[in-house]
């Protein structure tokens, strides 16, 4: 289970990491290293609701620049995983 560590925060909880991600977008903080590690743990989590709720933190930047590195990581490989599920879903 993700836990957030000493910080009592639960990002294994879909609203909870929603709230995370936005807060951590407000700080300009996508980018140190928890974040980078919660962003890589949560968008290759075997969880769809964990996954879902991720990507729809990211989608919600105002732009670009606010995701980071990592943040741009992470929707990338959420959206390189639903291209391979649509792929074999429908292809």
């Amino acid at each position: 289970m993700l836990k957030g560590g000493g910080y009592g925060i639960d990002y294994t909880d879909p609203e909870e990491l929603e709230l995370l991600v936005a807060t951590l977008m407000d700080l300009d903080a996508m980018d140190g290293k928890w974040s980078v590690s919660l962003l890589t743990k949560c968008s290759t989590s075997p969880y769809v609701k964990r996954r879902k709720a991720l990507a729809n933190a990211l989608l919600v930047a105002p732009s670009m620049c606010t995701l980071g590195n990592a943040g741009m990581r992470a929707l990338q490989h959420l959206i390189s995983r639903a291209l391979r599920w649509y792929q074999q879903l429908y292809l």
